[in-house]
């Protein structure tokens, strides 16, 4: 979040960068946050998750990132230079890690203490399901199906 502030927008309306690798990206933070938030997601969660998740035989990874993205996400937006109702902004943000915190006690209790003890049923049941097909199932059903639940979780922000 920070590196639109810092790194792309020195007076908050053009991109600093010449840089072509880091110049687009500013680009597309600050013309589309929410565009930006989409990209970083799908390359970062959708697919390196997925990725990881075929390495690992398991996908248990997605269910903590619900309780540690809405409040990144919400941080990446409140940083934006456009940014508006700073106070109504705090406020949401705040109620956001609210609910974020008691998710994660819940995640936590549910696995009884244990950090990636077990993946969600759901995907053991389809990975016994369609053992065949799983390797490519699991990037829609695991990864790609979280994007729009996360990110529109967020769009209020």
């Amino acid at each position: 979040a920070a590196l639109v502030r810092s790194e792309c927008a020195a007076d908050g309306l053009r991109p600093l960068h010449t840089n072509p690798n880091l110049a687009w990206w500013c680009e597309v933070a600050l013309e589309s946050p929410i565009a930006a938030v989409n990209l970083m997601f799908f390359a970062n969660v959708t697919v390196g998750f997925w990725i990881i998740g075929l390495l690992q035989r398991s996908f248990w990874l997605i269910d903590p990132y619900w309780t540690i993205l809405p409040p990144l996400i919400g941080a990446f937006y409140a940083s934006h230079p456009a940014a508006l109702a700073k106070g109504r902004l705090m406020a949401a943000n705040i109620l956001v890690g609210l609910w974020s915190a008691r998710l994660t006690y819940s995640y936590f209790r549910r696995e009884e203490w244990k950090f990636g003890q077990r993946e969600d049923w759901r995907y053991t049941d389809m990975a016994a399901q369609w053992p065949r097909l799983w390797p490519a199932l699991s990037f829609f059903a695991v990864g790609l199906a979280q994007q729009p639940m996360l990110t529109g979780l967020t769009l209020p922000l």
